[in-house]
């Protein structure tokens, strides 16, 4: 799934907090660095980035792990800057 985008050195870390009205999952770990124009079509169905090089195509999985956080009240969100970690949050409200 996530993990097979992550570089085979990179720790990959799983953080959560929760309180009475949300809870947030991350998992955190060193990306191949994202495009932004990539970004922003990521989790569409059999769409692959440009510099998944010989890493084959998200599938339809990223975009099913989007849909099923997005229901009924959560959100799913990729944060990835060149040269950095690359995150995703899980937002259950």
């Amino acid at each position: 799934m996530v993990f097979k985008y992550f570089r085979q050195s990179s720790k990959v870390r799983f953080e959560q907090e929760a309180s009475s009205d949300k809870a947030v999952f991350q998992i955190v770990g060193q990306g191949i660095d994202i495009a932004l124009e990539d970004q922003t079509r990521l989790f569409e169905i059999f769409y692959t980035t440009k510099n998944a090089g010989t890493i084959f195509g998200t599938a339809p999985r990223l975009a099913i792990v989007k849909k099923s956080a997005e229901l009924p009240f959560g959100k799913l969100v990729l944060c990835n800057w060149m040269g950095f970690d690359t995150t995703f949050t899980f937002n259950f409200f």
